[in-house]
């Protein structure tokens, strides 16, 4: 079991970055979040034709206090990739929830959107064992 995304960067090939977010599923009633993600398995030593290959995956918040996502902003308000994540710990002042969400809150930034969750415990798994391959380069 996982309970940072620390924890679920340093177990993932490249982390968490440039993974694409497909899903975001709230669950009020269970207080549980769900991010089904494309998490970019490939490197940039593969030769150009491989470099772009994804997983499925899903990173499960569990007993979430907060969620709030901003509305998308500029002009490409469909990219979905993960450009950062901040642990509350690691956000300036002015971006950090007030307490007791502080060491368990998260902020996401994707496209031209962000994200704010605060939950104790959090899960990554595997939804797929297939890579897909989304290079332009790449033949069927």
């Amino acid at each position: 079991m996982l309970n940072t995304l620390d924890e679920i960067n340093t177990l993932l090939p490249n982390g968490l970055h440039d993974a694409e977010i497909e899903i975001v599923t709230h669950d009020l009633r269970n207080r549980s979040l769900e991010l089904r993600v494309f998490v970019w398995v490939g490197t940039m030593g593969d030769p150009p034709s491989q470099r772009e290959r994804y997983r499925l995956g899903k990173i499960r918040f569990e007993q979430v206090e907060m969620f709030a996502i901003s509305p998308p902003r500029g002009q490409n308000s469909g990219e979905l990739t993960i450009l950062s994540l901040e642990i509350g710990a690691t956000l300036l002042p002015e971006f950090k929830p007030a307490d007791p969400f502080g060491e368990t809150s998260y902020r996401i930034f994707f496209g031209y959107t962000e994200m704010d969750i605060a939950a104790a415990r959090i899960h990554f798994e595997w939804i797929s064992t297939e890579e897909i391959n989304r290079s332009p380069e790449s033949e069927p």
